[in-house]
């Protein structure tokens, strides 16, 4: 049960980069970690010009207008895997600034919302939890029976423990990959969009 995994995501990064950023591949989803890669920084970097409807029309202005935000949201979440390689990904409406809610509602021993169609919830046994692909409890609506439901299990301190680490994968994302990228479109402006990604995802204390 230990080798069971949480990680930090965006999901359905699917906006256009801007004429002054290198086109790439897209995915499902991008993990954010000190390992993510050039690539997928820069696919994480598109979906937040792109979620927040920053002007991208000239490199000054989207830089000006993203340190200017107070908050920001973006697609994604918290990604549940076992070591076999099934995975539970945040749905529709759900987002990366909400982290902190699933690592609250853990803690609390509720079922904290990661979104939509599917709902994937949270169930409690004794030491143990289990994360459901779906509405399997009922908790966001009638129960539906689906053979196609699944679940993730982790003993409940171990998960406590992979969720605290969010905050240290977050931080090394953004001091690394993240200040990396900016860096090479506006050294200038770098440390400070670093310093708001800190705030915004609530990773500065």
């Amino acid at each position: 049960m230990n080798n069971r995994y949480v990680s930090a995501v965006i999901t359905d990064p699917y906006y256009d980069p801007p004429e002054w950023l290198n086109e790439v591949e897209f995915r499902e989803y991008v993990v954010l970690s000190e390992d993510t890669s050039p690539e997928d920084t820069v696919l994480f970097f598109i979906c937040l010009l792109g979620y927040n409807d920053v002007d991208v029309s000239n490199i000054t202005t989207a830089f000006t207008e993203l340190i200017q935000k107070e908050e920001v949201v973006i697609g994604g979440g918290i990604l549940f895997e076992n070591n076999s390689g099934r995975k539970i990904l945040p749905s529709c409406c759900s987002g990366l600034e909400q982290w902190r809610d699933v690592l609250n509602g853990v803690k609390s021993k509720d079922s904290p919302w990661m979104g939509h169609t599917p709902y994937p919830t949270i169930e409690y046994i004794n030491d143990t939890v289990r994360v459901w692909s779906d509405n399997k409890l009922g908790i966001w609506g009638p129960d539906e029976v689906d053979e196609n439901m699944y679940f993730i299990e982790y003993r409940y301190d171990d998960l406590i423990t992979k969720l605290n680490r969010i905050k240290c994968d977050l931080r090394g994302f953004a001091q690394g990959s993240l200040f990396k990228l900016l860096t090479n479109i506006n050294e200038k402006s770098a440390a400070i969009i670093v310093e708001r990604f800190l705030k915004w995802f609530e990773l500065a204390d």
